[in-house]
């Protein structure tokens, strides 16, 4: 009897020990599973209009912050409450050209050298009550997603880009 209590304690402590250490072990070893989790996330925040909550899991940058390998890993020089602003900013612009996502869907991830990876999707958006489908992809950038838009003129009023004009658009 003792001898089948050791090992369910084992067990159950080998258990926990994996339950309270997944989120390392998926992002560690399992990258596109983290990334696709943080699409998944992202685009329902997107379609429920709660950007608090899409903004959380967006990669905030300058574009002009680019440095010398082409990298955007240097962030943004707004201060958190600035970018936020700014997004709700962007968010509203979509508002105001009657913009939705309603749908997405992953349907390729790409990989170059092993370690490279980004997922294509396709959304589909309501603009002015009009259904489109357009292109995407995401990325993982220091742990939060980058969007690469592919043809929807208004990805940049949605994603972690901080230094676009939203007179751009009018």
């Amino acid at each position: 009897m003792k001898r089948i209590n050791k090992q369910v304690i084992i067990v159950v402590i080998i258990l926990l020990i994996v339950a309270f250490s997944w989120s390392g072990i998926r992002k560690t070893f399992f990258p596109e599973l983290e990334a696709e989790r943080l699409i998944n996330k992202y685009y329902q925040a997107i379609i429920d209009e709660d950007y608090e909550k899409a903004y959380q899991y967006l990669y905030i940058y300058d574009q002009e912050k680019i440095d010398s390998e082409g990298s955007r890993s240097a962030g943004t020089s707004l201060i958190e409450t600035e970018a936020k602003q700014f997004y709700h900013s962007k968010i509203s612009f979509l508002k105001e050209q009657n913009y939705r996502v309603k749908d997405y869907k992953i349907v390729e991830v790409e990989n170059e050298d092993g370690h490279s990876f980004w997922h294509h999707l396709v959304l589909e958006v309501e603009i002015d009550g009009e259904i489109y489908h357009k292109k995407e992809l995401a990325f993982l950038q220091n742990e939060r997603l980058m969007i690469g838009e592919q043809d929807d003129f208004f990805a940049p009023y949605r994603d972690g880009r901080m230094n676009i004009s939203i007179a751009e658009a009018e």
